[in-house]
C-alpha cells in the first residue's frame, strides 16, 4: 500500500509539484523530527516517498512550470534527519535510506570548489547545484533567495557527506562481523 501511495504521489507531482510540495514537504520533515515521538512510526514511508519525489520536486523543469526546485529548501534538513535511517539493526529503514540518497546523488552532485572554480563541466552528468537557475528571473529578491537556498543546500550537501560516508562504513563493517558468524 505504501509503495502505490508513494508512486501515485510522483505520478501526481509531475503535473501538480507545487502542491504536492505545499502539502508533503512540511508534513515529511515533522514526521522525520527524533522529537516528534507520535510521528517516529512514519519515517521509512516518508523516505521512501522522499526517494520517489526527487525526480519531480528536486529537478528544476524546462517548460516553466516550476519556477525552483521545490524541494531543495527542504534538503538540508531532509539529509540531517534522515542519516540515521542507516542503521545496521533495521535493514528495511536502511534499504529505504539508501534508496532515498541513490536516487537523490543520481540526480544532482556535490559541487566541490575544485568543480566550482572549473569552467568544463563536460564530465559531470548530473545537475551541480550552483547550476540550477531560476526559469523566472523577474525579481533580484527572487534569484538572490533561490542563491541562498542553493547555498544552503551545497553547505548541507558538503556537510552530510562524510557522515554518510562513516555510516556505510559502519554498516559495512556490521555485515563482515554478521557475515563473519554465519560461516563459524
Amino acid at each position: 500500500m505504501i509503495r502505490s501511495a508513494t508512486q501515485s504521489l510522483m505520478a501526481i507531482s509531475s503535473f501538480a509539484p507545487s502542491i504536492v510540495a505545499k502539502e508533503c514537504m512540511p508534513r515529511f520533515r515533522d514526521a522525520l523530527d527524533p522529537s516528534a515521538l507520535n510521528t517516529s512510526h512514519q519515517a521509512p514511508s516518508v523516505i521512501r516517498g522522499l526517494k520517489w519525489l526527487v525526480p519531480t520536486l528536486l529537478v528544476p523543469r524546462g517548460d516553466g512550470t516550476v519556477s525552483s526546485p521545490l524541494m531543495l529548501s527542504y534538503l538540508p534538513e531532509f539529509l540531517r534527519l534522515t542519516l540515521p535511517s542507516i542503521d545496521p539493526s533495521d535493514a528495511l529503514k536502511t534499504m529505504y535510506g539508501m534508496a532515498f540518497y541513490h536516487s537523490l546523488l543520481n540526480t544532482i552532485s556535490i559541487p566541490d570548489e575544485d568543480f566550482t572554480k572549473s569552467k568544463d563541466h563536460s564530465n559531470n552528468y548530473h545537475a551541480p547545484l550552483h547550476l540550477f537557475e531560476l526559469k523566472s528571473e523577474d525579481s533580484k529578491k527572487g534569484k538572490k533567495n533561490q542563491d541562498d537556498i542553493e547555498a544552503r543546500a551545497a553547505s548541507a550537501l558538503r556537510d552530510w557527506a562524510p557522515e554518510f560516508v562513516r555510516k556505510v562504513l559502519v554498516l559495512f563493517d556490521s555485515y563482515v562481523v554478521f557475515d563473519h558468524c554465519i560461516t563459524l
